[in-house]
């Protein structure tokens, strides 16, 4: 991995693939984001080294947003949920199953079947509800809740972009 100085810190030069994962998540599977991964112990220091120059580059042609990575390892807190029906299927609202602060996957009537044939007499969970889907805030309205705006962001921020995220 090619490693320059820049302005008297280390600056990272990653592949566009290894990079592409850092920003949307995308890249399983992608040799060059495996190498990457492998020469750098993994994605969190790939991430630690190549922070600074991803989020600003990020952040200016994406206000109100946060790559994968950032959502992965600096955002602690998930998504608060503002709406609609369906219960989150157990273990994917733990934080590491989350996909950009939210979970991924809600329990539905299949999902419920096979809890009932596993556990008779268990207890009964909220379906997921596709004409009431859940409902969280967006990435803006989190943003703006915890206060991790970068001086500037959030007047470039569509006003549309704090409306509540539809999960399908």
């Amino acid at each position: 991995m090619a490693r320059q100085r820049r302005e008297g810190r280390l600056n990272v030069t990653i592949s566009e693939a290894a990079k592409r994962y850092l920003l949307t998540g995308d890249g399983s599977g992608d040799a060059d984001v495996f190498i990457d991964l492998r020469c750098n112990g993994g994605d969190r220091p790939l991430w630690e080294e190549s922070r600074e120059d991803l989020l600003r580059d990020f952040i200016k042609a994406n206000p109100g947003r946060r790559p994968f990575a950032s959502w992965k390892f600096d955002l602690s807190e998930p998504r608060r949920r503002v709406g609609g029906k369906g219960e989150v299927f157990p273990g994917n609202d733990h934080p590491a199953n989350l996909r950009f602060g939210l979970p991924t996957r809600f329990v539905t009537a299949r999902d419920a079947n096979i809890f009932r044939k596993v556990n008779p007499g268990g207890r009964e969970y909220k379906l997921y509800d596709p004409s009431d889907p859940p409902r969280y805030e967006s990435e803006a309205a989190y943003l703006r809740r915890l206060g991790l705006f970068v001086k500037g962001e959030e007047k470039r921020v569509p006003l549309d972009a704090f409306e509540p995220m539809v999960i399908k």
